[in-house]
């Protein structure tokens, strides 16, 4: 798991990629998800167009969506 923005908002686009990079492709399949679906579409779009992530999917609705619909989720913590 990988958080792009941190508590104040704040994101360092370099540091972040090369974390993905360790983990993702940009010919494979990847989520995006946060709360609410705002913000992992901005993520989704800047891997799509500017990274050539193709395959990028955000979770429309976010975790909080996710959850009202009774889907699984596992704790990381």
């Amino acid at each position: 798991m990988l958080t792009f923005f941190d508590s104040r908002g704040r994101y360092d686009v370099r540091a972040w990629m090369s974390e993905l990079a360790a983990i993702a492709v940009p010919d494979e399949p990847i989520a995006i998800i946060c709360h609410s679906g705002g913000r992992s579409n901005v993520v989704s779009r800047l891997l799509d167009r500017q990274f050539g992530y193709r395959r990028v999917h955000n979770v429309h609705g976010g975790i909080a969506q996710w959850i009202a619909e009774d889907r699984p989720t596992v704790n990381h913590r």
